[in-house]
């Protein structure tokens, strides 16, 4: 378990020094900052309406904050190891989270009660994605093996070998993946086959456009590809991400966010130009996660200091 943990910090670590002083960013600007969980937050997400932000943590828990004034709402407690992911059902009911302990819960997301608990991993939890529906929920696991759930049941429909992320296409019909085979893949949802390959070099993350019509995959040429998932082209290349962890689509479909390894850094990109919009260098500490606000004009950042930081986009 140590060793894996140390190799996941080692891996995702980029970002910037989260704890005062001047804001670095270049482009972008730092706004704010949520303090109150004890370890690094590997995860969070917005609730659909904005109002609410999930985060998951190196200190066991699940963290919901009110966005507007920084409050805790809820302390989510019940993995027995650190929380790796999270998610929101689309309808705001319920929460999602992963964890080194190998399970997938479900909770109320007015209350934090646990509502279901998935347990047929046999490695810790990496990514998670919902349905838009809320019904299916798809898990992977460090192992590399990915699992479709019922979320009413919380019986395992289906599962197969992936090895990086795997997420719902917006319409809930398609699965896509990332790998380290030189490929991203996507998938028939219901069936679970593979209907479509597309070549990028050892692809470390994927991320659907807001209207389904592209997948943004990542790998370690230091590119970013969109590609036209309808005719398995690349429709544009974001040349200078570095070697890219981790991807999130605005929203509104115009920008595009990715961390980085090598760089240590945060960037974003105004789609239709390409242009670099925010690009983040860090001295010290990092961004293990980021997830755009409903509106698209704001980035929140899960750090390895145990914070939440927020960055304005400029218009």
């Amino acid at each position: 378990m140590r060793t894996l943990l140390s190799w996941c910090m080692a891996v995702l670590m980029v970002g910037a020094d989260l704890f005062g002083g001047q804001p670095r960013s270049e482009m972008g600007e730092k706004v704010d900052v949520i303090r109150g969980h004890k370890d690094a937050v590997w995860s969070v997400a917005f609730s659909p309406d904005g109002k609410r932000l999930a985060s998951a943590s190196n200190d066991k828990t699940v963290r919901v904050w009110d966005v507007r004034t920084g409050k805790e709402l809820l302390k989510i407690e019940g993995h027995a190891s650190n929380v790796f992911c999270v998610a929101w059902s689309a309808d705001g009911q319920w929460l999602a989270s992963g964890s080194f302990d190998k399970t997938v819960r479900l909770w109320d997301a007015d209350n934090g009660k646990e509502v279901q608990q998935m347990n047929r991993h046999t490695a810790s939890i990496r990514t998670l994605s919902f349905r838009r529906d809320g019904k299916r929920l798809v898990s992977t696991d460090h192992g590399g093996t990915a699992r479709l759930w019922d979320t009413e049941t919380g019986k395992e429909i289906r599962s197969f070998m992936v090895s990086q992320d795997v997420c719902f296409s917006p319409d809930g019909k398609r699965l896509a993946s990332a790998g380290p085979d030189k490929a991203a893949r996507i998938w028939d949802a219901e069936s679970g086959k593979e209907v479509l390959v597309l070549r990028h070099e050892r692809v470390q993350a994927v991320c659907w456009s807001p209207d389904g019509k592209q997948l943004a995959s990542t790998g370690l040429d230091a590119r970013v590809l969109l590609w036209d998932v309808e005719a398995g082209k690349v429709d544009k290349v974001l040349q200078g991400a570095g070697t890219c962890t981790r991807l999130a689509w605005s929203p509104d479909g115009k920008r595009l966010a990715c961390i980085c390894v090598s760089g240590r850094q945060l960037k974003a990109w105004d789609v239709a130009s390409g242009r670099e919009i925010l690009h983040e260098s860090p001295q010290a500490g990092g961004i293990l996660h980021v997830a755009w606000t409903p509106d698209s004009k704001r980035l929140a950042g899960g750090t390895t200091q145990a914070t939440i930081q927020f960055y304005k986009l400029p218009d």
